[in-house]
């Protein structure tokens, strides 16, 4: 059609196929005559389609990372390579993120270089080797625009500064998660040998330290798995990933400091390439893996520490007792909580069940949002090891750069308008709008009505179904060609 001249959206479909002969094969006369209706129906509202033109907006070649962790470094870098402007906001005083925080990365999230810290080494980089603008001790204060014209305002963490707005064409969100905190049952805190799997990285880069008491002192230690991960009354229902594959580097560094280990789990899933592979190591090295119920969660028992642990196994079908001098928990990863809603708010990027950011579709839009322009990428999405969150990272980049790369931008006209001679200015379809594109607006000759900015509307049609006056009407989807469509459906049937 727009070869020939014509406006594409006066073209309407009428799907018999789909819709009528594969869905009834097997009754042919009833399928005739609803296909008779099909067509039918899609003649009558192409009578009443009207030209459409295409919305153009620029681009700002311009794009704001808010995180400075691992996934939020990578993604700045590529996109300085790639030439364009970057902003990297960074609400902490050091850029790294939690990673950044070890002495050194020996086994965590399943990367075993031991002599370089990747969150510290990327860093390094943004710092002295690229162009990126690095704001630190900064949030996000308000977000207004659309995609490829985003207006940042930002300000420092103890909001008493504010730095001048700018604008960008996309934003990257790549905040990361928290560890899961254990509680009183796990006598974290309270029990001297009892640490997280954090605390045992740092062990493990310090054990040549003199004051590294409780490792040199320890003789067997016991892994217990899942703590705030897979349950249903606190932490991550789902899987952190990354729990498993650290245990088993982990024991393995104990075991060649002569300790004996034992591994109480649920299920072992050793997510990463070669991870399997070193799973049968552990166990021909020596470490013990033991399932426990997740019903009866072990007991860790022994006065001003922990000696000893109990717990029901499910192969024999019995409790089992196993003595200890270290007892390490796997903790796993949550989202950022309230401190993070502020920023989700701002940024109108749905919110999973989990917690975390919800992407626009798992495999067709991974690293997308259903917000045009703004990409996620790291732990912010979902629990993961460093090098997924880097595999992410570049490919929230690449979107990036799909988008910023054009002059300008087109965007469907399938969207909403207002006829501001019937509005009332009741102000509804602000309210409900979760894409805000409604506004109240003054206007030249007096008074205010509402205006819908058509480069921030989805055309969802919410609100022409909500405006008390019908003065907002859903662009190729308006009343009077969904009723002709009705009415020629049922022209030949008489009440």
């Amino acid at each position: 059609i727009r070869d020939a001249g014509l406006n594409p959206y006066l073209l309407e479909m009428a799907n018999i196929r789909d819709q009528c002969t594969w869905v009834h094969s097997q009754d042919s006369v009833r399928a005739y005559g609803k296909a008779l209706d099909l067509i039918r129906m899609a003649v009558a509202r192409a009578a009443k389609l009207k030209p459409l033109e295409v919305i153009t907006a620029d681009i700002h070649q311009h794009v704001l990372v808010i995180g400075g962790g691992v996934a939020g470094l990578n993604a700045a870098l590529e996109m300085d390579k790639l030439g364009f402007e970057v902003t990297l906001v960074e609400k902490e005083n050091e850029l790294g993120g939690t990673v950044s925080k070890l002495s050194r990365l020996s086994q965590l999230l399943g990367n075993g270089n031991a002599e370089d810290n990747p969150a510290k080494r990327l860093a390094r980089q943004v710092r002295e080797a690229s162009a990126v603008r690095i704001l630190k001790n900064t949030r996000l204060k308000h977000i207004d625009g659309y995609v490829g014209n985003f207006q940042v305002h930002l300000q420092s963490a103890d909001q008493k500064e504010i730095w001048s707005p700018f604008k960008v064409g996309a934003i990257i969100v790549a905040t990361g998660s928290r560890l899961y905190r254990p509680d009183k049952k796990w006598r974290y805190g309270q029990a001297a040998n009892v640490v997280t799997s954090m605390d045992m990285e740092e062990m493990l880069a310090r054990r040549q330290d003199g004051n590294n008491s409780l490792l040199k002192a320890a003789k067997n230690a016991v892994f217990i798995q899942c703590i705030g991960s897979r349950s249903d009354q606190d932490g991550y229902q789902g899987c952190s990933r990354y729990c498993c594959p650290t245990t088993v580097r982990q024991a393995m560094e104990l075991r060649k400091l002569g300790l004996d280990c034992t591994v109480l789990y649920r299920d072992m899933r050793m997510v990463g390439q070669g991870e399997e592979e070193f799973y049968r190591l552990a166990r021909k090295n020596g470490v013990l893996f033991l399932r426990y119920h997740p019903d009866r969660l072990p007991s860790l028992e022994g006065d001003k520490k922990v000696d000893r642990i109990i717990f029901s196994d499910t192969l024999l079908n019995r409790d089992i007792l196993v003595p200890t001098d270290l007892v390490v928990l796997a903790v796993g990863m949550m989202e950022r909580g309230k401190e993070f809603q502020n920023l989700r708010t701002l940024l109108k990027i749905p919110q999973g069940s989990d917690g975390f950011l919800l992407e626009r579709h798992p495999e067709l839009g991974p690293v997308e949002t259903c917000i045009e322009g703004v990409f996620i990428c790291g732990t912010v999405q979902g629990p993961k090891d460093i090098d997924d969150s880097i595999v992410q990272a570049q490919a929230a980049a690449g979107k990036a750069w799909q988008l910023l790369n054009q002059e300008k931008i087109c965007l469907p006209p399938l969207v909403c308008q207002v006829d501001q001679e019937r509005c009332r200015q009741c102000g509804q379809c602000v309210e409900i709008c979760q894409y805000q594109a409604p506004q109240i607006v003054s206007l030249e000759k007096g008074g205010e009505a509402a205006e819908i900015n058509r480069a921030l509307c989805k055309g969802c049609g919410t609100c022409a179904v909500w405006c008390p006056t019908s003065a907002i009407e859903a662009c190729h989807y308006t009343d009077e060609q969904v009723n002709a469509m009705i009415n020629a459906l049922f022209e030949d049937y008489h009440v």
